[in-house]
């Protein structure tokens, strides 16, 4: 599973994520390959694991660092790319 975060911790639009549009899909690009990529609301039940792999990742920065990612807002906005092979 791949999750692209929106709203308050959104990627920027320089990481190579575009915006999901109205229709659920969006572009992505990773060096030279850019992909039409339909976004989907990630599963909820992963959501725990999500949740500690930012805590992990960023724990050892101030609570208030963290919080913000892991937050309901966040969560509700959390996205799931699913790439096609082409």
């Amino acid at each position: 599973m791949t999750t692209c975060m929106s709203g308050p911790t959104a990627v920027p639009p320089a990481a190579g994520i575009a915006a999901p549009g109205r229709n659920g899909s969006g572009q992505i690009r990773v060096g030279d390959v850019d992909r039409a990529v339909p976004f989907t609301a990630a599963d909820p039940t992963v959501r725990t694991q999500v949740d500690e792999a930012y805590r992990t990742k960023y724990g050892r920065y101030r609570s208030n660092y963290v919080r913000p990612m892991i937050s309901d807002t966040v969560a509700e906005t959390t996205l799931q790319l699913q790439p096609t092979i082409s």
